[in-house]
């Protein structure tokens, strides 16, 4: 096998980077939490692949032609990944022994994943609209994927926990 510099994983305690970072990085946080589950794997998988598509899908008419040239085809293949993060959260959720601890999985990852879509409103937001970069807002993007994944949800026996934009911590400092 062979041996990395990037083959460790990050000690628990110190793994949960919570929502603070520096205004400068814009890495994306969810990529940066622990999975410790298998039910962390498949929830991620089901939620992320589609936040990702419900973002992408939004720049498939941009008016950067380099990437309205790209997007068409990664689009397709982040919708073939959906399949699978349902067939696997289905398969739990059907299961009244697993479905309990899917859901307290669910509420830990689903502020994590709100969250990637950034702030509903804010002047970056405006500009790439109006340069046609992007056709929604954040708020709209987001929504679409609630819808989505509520209908999933309800039809699984999962609820959604409540996500209130305003009590997430989006104000970066520099430490």
């Amino acid at each position: 096998m062979l041996k990395h510099e990037f083959d460790w994983r990050i000690p628990v305690d110190t793994a949960q980077i919570g929502f603070s970072r520096a205004k400068k990085d814009k890495r994306v946080n969810i990529f940066y939490y622990q999975i410790t589950h298998w039910e962390d794997f498949c929830l991620f998988n089901f939620l992320m692949d589609r936040a990702a598509g419900h973002v992408l899908e939004d720049t498939l008419e941009s008016s950067f032609l380099p990437w309205k040239n790209a997007i068409g085809t990664i689009c397709k293949e982040e919708h073939m990944h959906l399949a699978h993060g349902d067939k696997t959260v289905k398969l739990m959720a059907e299961d009244p022994e697993k479905r309990k601890f899917l859901q307290e999985r669910l509420d830990l990852w689903w502020p994590r994943v709100m969250n990637t879509f950034g702030k509903s409103t804010g002047t970056g937001n405006d500009i790439y609209q109006k340069l046609g970069l992007k056709n929604r807002s954040n708020a709209d993007v987001r929504r679409a994927f609630v819808k989505e994944i509520e209908e999933k949800c309800a039809e699984w026996g999962l609820k959604l926990p409540e996500y209130n934009e305003a009590a997430q911590p989006l104000e970066y400092s520099l430490s």
